[in-house]
């Protein structure tokens, strides 16, 4: 008898250690359907036109660098379509002056990075017809990609048809994962792009709580932690009850390099307070920065975008 206890529990350690031993979870019954799950997403986030909030900015560009700190303003405007890029920028300033900026024009159909730091300055861009092509890369942070982890963003509702959004169960962490799914310019392949979890929990709001930015190949280069959900103000808007949430404390992480780039936000507001015109590259630019410009996608023509972003209606 002893001796096949022995046995057995041999046989249980064994089979352990080959499948691995997965944390509880909620039970399956309550998992929801992907239309549930993103319709809830999309009513949130919908109520949420525009976005103006201070940022308190701390940047490692390394695992062993020092940090620095900058004061910020974060600013966003969505477009009616969900499936096109959003006005943004991310303002960096320091004693008062203006001394880096990532964000989207879609005036000037581009995204780009600029800094200016003492003699240090530097300044990338491409155009947002071809943003995630081959070959386009020496951009620290992909700001078409980046408002994805404020939460407020609509996703693609249609399944069938691109940009579309696909869910997948997560069992460590328990999350429902959001898969978001687009072409590529040039190639026309389907990529996954960003994955956004969702707390998958019994007694917890079905909030995001981590975002992972996706390279071409699908591996997950940037990790975006969001904590400390907050309301704001809803000004200037014609639903105001209840206020609508969004994370103020935001750590994203390179996974190659261990840099991280922390955002705390505060005086949150739907508020119309940012003029179109802020939104311009071009004409914000330090004109020391215009000669040193660098188009990160100047390989390639803007005729090898597409002319329709995705496939057409039957």
């Amino acid at each position: 008898m002893i001796r096949r206890i022995a046995i057995f529990g041999m046989s249980a350690a064994l089979l352990l250690a080959a499948t691995g031993c997965q944390k509880p979870h909620p039970p399956l019954s309550t998992i929801q359907p992907p239309e549930v799950v993103l319709a809830d997403y999309n009513t949130a986030a919908g109520r949420v036109p525009r976005l103006w909030a201070r940022a308190q900015i701390t940047y490692k560009e390394s695992a062993t660098a020092l940090p620095l700190t900058a004061a910020g303003l974060l600013t966003l405007q969505k477009p009616a379509d969900p499936t096109q890029p959003a006005d943004f920028f991310l303002k960096f300033s320091e004693a008062g002056n203006e001394i880096g900026r990532l964000g989207v024009s879609t005036a000037d159909g581009v995204y780009y990075a600029w800094f200016q730091v003492g003699d240090k300055q530097s300044c990338r861009w491409g155009q947002l017809a071809l943003a995630g092509a081959p070959g386009v890369k020496d951009m620290p942070i992909d700001p078409t990609q980046l408002p994805a982890v404020l939460s407020i963003c609509q996703l693609p509702a249609d399944p069938t048809r691109p940009p579309f959004v696909a869910q997948r169960i997560s069992f460590d962490p328990c999350a429902y994962v959001l898969t978001f799914v687009d072409r590529q310019p040039i190639t026309g392949r389907f990529l996954f792009k960003r994955e956004i979890y969702l707390h998958w929990s019994t007694d917890q709001p079905r909030r995001a709580f981590r975002v992972d930015l996706l390279d071409e190949n699908g591996l997950a280069v940037l990790s975006a932690d969001l904590r400390n959900y907050q309301p704001f103000a809803m000004e200037d808007v014609e639903n105001t009850a209840p206020p609508a949430e969004m994370p103020t404390d935001i750590l994203l992480r390179w996974r190659k390099t261990g840099g991280e780039l922390r955002l705390k936000l505060s005086n949150m507001t739907t508020a119309d307070r940012v003029d179109p015109e802020a939104y311009l590259f071009w004409d914000r630019l330090p004109r020391r920065l215009k000669s040193c410009a660098k188009q990160i996608d100047a390989h390639l023509s803007p005729a090898d975008a597409p002319a329709v972003k995705g496939t057409p209606a039957p």
